[in-house]
């Protein structure tokens, strides 16, 4: 959990605003406050660069988030969060100490490139809502979210580290997609013990779960952005861990025995696989505990 609204007014906030080289500018802003029983906080974040390299090591991102708070000042408080994040920046490549013909030298040309179409991106939203209750010796907590994230690159062919791309591959690219679809849900409870509540017992479960699927393509040119499939899967996690712990206090000296135990299936299906001429897709399953 991040920041939460200020409780002592009605309307707070700052802006922030950065200015440096190489096209270099950041901002942060955010407002917040609590009107009766709800409160509310809000920021935005923006950076962009064009990079210290001559091309392709620009990047941009955007961040946005979005909470409210219903009853911060009681002993029962719901909280919902939106999040946004989205980049995109260039991957310029590596440099290398040898010289010759291709090379990108570290020490020479330091600032040039060795690679000018690989990009990279990634976006994230989710959503959570959290409730929080406060009794006279314990709190408990349970919480729901959801994620969709996903991370996207093209990298060109041919080439190696610190070299620039040659031959026919270096007319193609590689296209990757990776899509993570996220569920969970998670309860947890504490309790102060003993004489002053100086022990404290926590237990816990979860529940969490992820689709993911994969997509591997091959571009005709060295910027393309879609391609013909060559490698596509699909992945599944369910992750249901239990846990108990409790702090002893004795003086100076404290102790926390505790038990976790987790559950784990996993599974990954081939769909497409260009690559596999004389053998079958591969299937797997796997549960762990």
């Amino acid at each position: 959990m991040t920041h939460r609204p200020r409780t002592d007014t009605r309307l707070g906030g700052s802006t922030l605003h950065t200015l440096g080289s190489d096209g270099y500018y950041s901002t942060f802003s955010y407002l917040d406050g609590t009107t009766g029983p709800l409160g509310y906080y809000g920021y935005y974040n923006h950076r962009e660069s064009d990079g210290i390299r001559t091309a392709n090591s620009d990047y941009e991102l955007d961040a946005i988030t979005g909470r409210l708070v219903l009853g911060a000042d009681t002993s029962s408080r719901w909280i919902l969060t939106a999040e946004s994040y989205e980049e995109e920046h260039g991957e310029p490549g590596g440099l290398t100490f040898a010289t010759g013909t291709g090379t990108v030298n570290y020490t020479t040309r330091r600032e040039t490139p060795s690679r000018l179409y690989d990009r990279f991106n990634l976006d994230r939203q989710a959503l959570s809502l959290v409730w929080e209750r406060d009794f006279s010796r314990g709190t408990f907590v349970g919480r729901v979210w959801t994620i969709d994230y996903t991370r996207a690159s093209r990298r060109q062919g041919g080439g190696g580290f610190g070299t620039l791309p040659t031959g026919a591959s270096a007319s193609t690219n590689t296209i990757e997609r990776q899509q993570f679809d996220q569920f969970g849900a998670e309860a947890r409870v504490r309790l102060d013990w003993g004489g002053n509540g100086g022990h404290v017992f926590t237990a816990g479960a979860q529940l969490y779960h992820a689709d993911s699927p994969r997509t591997d393509s091959r571009g005709s040119a060295a910027d393309a952005t879609a391609g013909a499939v060559r490698i596509q899967s699909e992945r599944e996690i369910l992750y249901t861990p239990v846990f108990a712990e409790n702090l002893f206090r004795f003086g100076a000296l404290s102790v926390t025995p505790g038990v976790r135990v987790e559950f784990i299936d996993q599974s990954v299906r081939e769909l497409v696989n260009v690559t596999r001429t004389t053998t079958p897709l591969q299937n797997r399953d796997e549960r762990a505990a």
